[in-house]
């Protein structure tokens, strides 16, 4: 077994301790299989454990976590396995906890949907270059024979995507994998780039209006979102998503195309933007009849985060988000044509 690095960030808003131990990841690797369990006594504990025998070979244990004040618990932590002492190293908020024996204090932190105290903000500027760009887009296609019966018709294919995104993350929701490929191509037609793609960017162009997401202010720290990452082992993960309404985080309203053109966090160890970080996976996924590429799929589909597969927690999110940002556009064209 080689060392590799795992990483993530979890907010914990029911009460901590928790009652009962709580399973928080569990991912499968070649002969083994990494768990990271939440204890009654407020501890974390990390297992690499054989697949074909359940042995434990390596161990870490946190010290007790005491949540102080009022809010909700978060914790990012780190994971680093040395293949040459077989030991785990554990890191919690920046601390190595791996051998510490004293109680840790975590200081409580706002409910990530309260809007942050430092008030709201907006990216003008990342607003005006996303209808700049549609707006060229626009003229581009009236050069090439746009017409009125085929902007009225692209809304009729919105509809048609929203309906049959809605239904293939519900399916996913409901666990079944085999939609990760619906899911996948139903974003990547929507708000994907290249042609055939980006109908929801386009029909906003049509009507010359913003769709307005919230992103975190520039100036703040990125955070890792729960279902992340495994980059030292070649797959990808996420930073960030976006929001419809502010969050304690995301507090700057920007467009949808300029989080998509953000640096969304690495696929194969590069760094990519959001849009390419969706292509990038959904093309992994739609590899599943290769099978030079079928190792990595069934790896995707085995890394769990709370006892869900990450792949699906990533798609149903993102889909989630896209349907609300597609729903939310077509009420204001309904509203604007009565």
């Amino acid at each position: 077994m080689q060392d590799f690095a795992v990483s993530a960030s979890l907010t914990i808003e029911s009460s901590w301790p928790p009652p009962e131990r709580v399973k928080a990841l569990h991912q499968t690797m070649d002969h083994e299989f990494l768990e990271v369990h939440f204890t009654q006594s407020g501890r974390m504990r990390v297992y690499l454990r054989y697949i074909d025998t359940g042995f434990i070979f390596a161990e870490a244990v946190s010290p007790r976590i005491r949540l102080v004040g009022t809010g909700v618990l978060f914790l990012f932590w780190v994971i680093n396995y040395h293949a040459s002492t077989g030991k785990l190293e554990l890191y919690i908020n920046g601390e190595d906890v791996t051998s510490r024996s004293r109680r840790m204090e975590v200081a409580a932190t706002l409910r990530p949907d309260t809007p942050s105290e430092n008030g709201l903000t907006k990216d003008q500027a990342s607003i005006d270059a996303a209808l700049s760009a549609r707006t060229q887009r626009v003229r581009d296609y009236e050069r090439t024979g746009l017409t009125t019966e085929q902007k009225v018709r692209s809304i009729v294919d919105l509809k048609r995507e929203f309906r049959l995104l809605s239904a293939a993350n519900s399916a996913l929701k409901r666990g079944d994998l085999d939609y990760t490929v619906p899911v996948s191509v139903h974003l990547r037609k929507l708000i994907g780039k290249g042609k055939g793609n980006h109908l929801l960017q386009d029909c906003a162009a049509f009507r010359g209006v913003v769709l307005p997401v919230w992103k975190r202010p520039p100036s703040d720290p990125q955070l890792w979102t729960p279902y992340q990452l495994i980059d030292s082992l070649d797959f990808w993960y996420a930073k960030e998503m976006f929001s419809l309404s502010p969050t304690h985080f995301l507090t700057c309203q920007t467009d949808i195309d300029d989080w998509l053109c953000r640096n969304g966090g690495a696929l194969n160890q590069s760094p990519t933007t959001n849009v390419d970080l969706l292509h990038g996976v959904a093309d992994k996924i739609g590899a599943h009849l290769d099978l030079k590429n079928r190792d990595l799929v069934e790896a995707l589909e085995n890394m769990h985060f709370g006892g869900v597969p990450i792949i699906l927690s990533y798609l149903t999110q993102l889909g989630d988000l896209i349907l609300a940002l597609t729903a939310s556009f077509l009420e204001g064209d309904r509203t604007e044509r009565t």
